[in-house]
Order: structure tokens, then C-alpha cells, then sequence
């Protein structure tokens, strides 16, 4: 017959604490990690055990949601468009907020999962040849449920000549990004993309808003394009982040100013020769 454990029995000492508590104390440290760059290096030796596995965890859970997250945004956008059948104000109301926090956790995701390789993926070897009207129209269409969603306007504008040599999937991101931020602190108003030339080959980017400008704990940590997040870590952080770094990997800063009379302006300069 089995024993029954008593109330004097030592209990195992080799459990692993999956309280909801726990989980998120180990994400949040593992946030805390990405962010402060503990495990930029390959020398985790000054990691503590315990920032090690909440890096690991962050990143295995980063991973795993980023596929299914990424099949519903194609489903919800099939469904709002119609073509899986007919869709009522209400329903496309709802499909909207659906595909606005499911964009979020997917940009979150994929944030920690590029900051955690060191952005370099996304840079690339050598520039290639690209359109900005594309770069700028792809990331429109991304983010348009999102700004329907809320009311705004989105405007998007490209410089006459714009078939240039660059690292267009870095820039991308980053316009994503800032974009992507631009939408969730307006909440009324107008949210402007553009590119415009300066000089012969330098393009300048700029992301503008109408709405209540950048917070105060994240506009207190942009320093000329850098930023310090060893605290208290969010997806706008994150992502300003990812923005900073991959912006410094192609010789260019992100700058930051607050847009009279409310608003931020978010703009970066970076060489791409005519192709």
C-alpha cells in the first residue's frame, strides 16, 4: 500500500514555484535583463542564476506566442476586410480592438526576441536596393486597424526620388515602432509619417503626433538617442530601445522633441544613396 505523506514529511526540495506570482516576478526580471543589457556578452558569469533563468523564460515564452499571435493578426484582418464573409459596424469594432492588442503583444514579443540577439539580424551585411514609399505604405497598412480603431488620421508622405541603398527591414522596424507608439499615446487627432530628402543622399524620417506627448519616466531616460531602462520596463521602452540600437548600427541617432502646442516628433537622419 503507498505511504501518505504527513504533515512532518519534509517537503521535496527540488520544486520549481509556478505560482502566478512567481511567473511574473521571473518576467518581469527577465525584462529587467534584456533591457539593461546583463547578457549582451557571452560571459553570463556576472548574471545571477536567477537573471539567467528569467532571461530564458522571458525569451521561451516570447517565442512560443509570437507564431499563434501572428496567425490570429492574419485572421482578424481577413475577417475585418470581409472576405470571409459579411461583417457588421459592431463586429468590425471588435475585430479592431482584437487586432490592436493582439499587434501589441506581437511587437512586444518580437522586441524582447531582437534585443536579446543584439539587433544585428535585423541590419544585415550590406544595404540593398529599396523603395521608401513601400517601406513607409507596408508599415501604414500594419498599423491602419489600429488607427481606425481609435479615430485618427494617418498620413503618410514619401520624397520624390526614393529608390535608395539601405538596410530597409532595420528601418522598417524602426518606423514601426515609433509609429506603433505614436498611435497608443493619441487619442485624438492626426499621426504623420514622412520622409523627405536633405542633401544628396541623406533621407530624414519623421513620426508625428497630436497626442499627449511621451511620457515623463521614458522622455526622462533619452539622453541624445539613448536610453537607460534598467527599471521598470514596457513595450514603448522596449521598443524605443530596439529603435536606439538600431539606429546606432546604421550610423544614425533617434531623436526626440515635444510637438507645440501637444504632441512628440520622433525623427532620425540616415544616409541611403541613390540607387
Amino acid at each position: 500500500m503507498a505511504s501518505v505523506a504527513t504533515p512532518s514529511q519534509a517537503p521535496p526540495t527540488n520544486l520549481v514555484d509556478v505560482s502566478d506570482e512567481a511567473i511574473t516576478a521571473l518576467v518581469a526580471e527577465g525584462a529587467r535583463v534584456v533591457a539593461a543589457g546583463v547578457l549582451d556578452s557571452p560571459d553570463e558569469a556576472t548574471a545571477s542564476s536567477t537573471a539567467v533563468h528569467a532571461h530564458e523564460l522571458l525569451l521561451g515564452l516570447t517565442h512560443d506566442i509570437r507564431s499563434p499571435l501572428s496567425s490570429m493578426l492574419v485572421l482578424i484582418e481577413r475577417l475585418r476586410s470581409g472576405r470571409s464573409g459579411p461583417v457588421t459596424p459592431l463586429q468590425e469594432r471588435q475585430l479592431s480592438l482584437v487586432y490592436s492588442a493582439a499587434f501589441g503583444l506581437s511587437a512586444f514579443a518580437d522586441d524582447v526576441l531582437e534585443l536579446s540577439r543584439g539587433t544585428t539580424r535585423l541590419v544585415g551585411e550590406a544595404p540593398v536596393a529599396f523603395s521608401i514609399s513601400e517601406t513607409l505604405r507596408s508599415v501604414r497598412e500594419l498599423v491602419q486597424p489600429i488607427a481606425e480603431e481609435k479615430g485618427l488620421t494617418l498620413r503618410c508622405s514619401a520624397p520624390r526620388v526614393e529608390r535608395r541603398l539601405g538596410h530597409p527591414v532595420a528601418i522598417h522596424r524602426v518606423i514601426l515602432n515609433l509609429v506603433t507608439n505614436a498611435l497608443k499615446f493619441t487619442d485624438s487627432g492626426v499621426v504623420d509619417i514622412s520622409a523627405s530628402n536633405d542633401g544628396a543622399s541623406v533621407v530624414v524620417f519623421t513620426i508625428s503626433d497630436s497626442g499627449s506627448g511621451l511620457p515623463a519616466p521614458l522622455r526622462d531616460r533619452l539622453v541624445n538617442g539613448a536610453f537607460d531602462l534598467s527599471g521598470n520596463v514596457t513595450s514603448a521602452g522596449l521598443g524605443l530601445r530596439l529603435c536606439a540600437q538600431l539606429l546606432g548600427q546604421m550610423h544614425s541617432t533617434l531623436r526626440y522633441a515635444d510637438r507645440a502646442p501637444c504632441g512628440s516628433t520622433f525623427s532620425f537622419a540616415i544616409s541611403l544613396p541613390h540607387v
